[in-house]
């Protein structure tokens, strides 16, 4: 996945980690770090509750919505 508009390679996204928060997400959809820094992202081996980033898909750099990739 790239931003079409400033071809940015890092997005917002949400996971659902016994709840949902925004996380910021990698070209291939994959957690970096949390997007508002106000939690610690547990390892996901130790978390029985998680699920894979998932859209909307913001670009951090220009905000622009993107679609994933199929």
């Amino acid at each position: 996945m790239k931003c079409p508009k400033c071809g940015g390679d890092k997005f917002y996204a949400v996971q659902r980690i016994e709840r949902y928060d925004t996380v910021i997400v990698d070209k291939d959809g994959n957690y970096i770090d949390e997007g508002d820094g106000q939690f610690n992202h547990p390892d996901e081996d130790s978390c029985v509750d998680y699920s894979r980033p998932e859209g909307p898909f913001y670009c951090v750099k220009c905000h622009e919505e993107v679609e994933e990739d199929d």
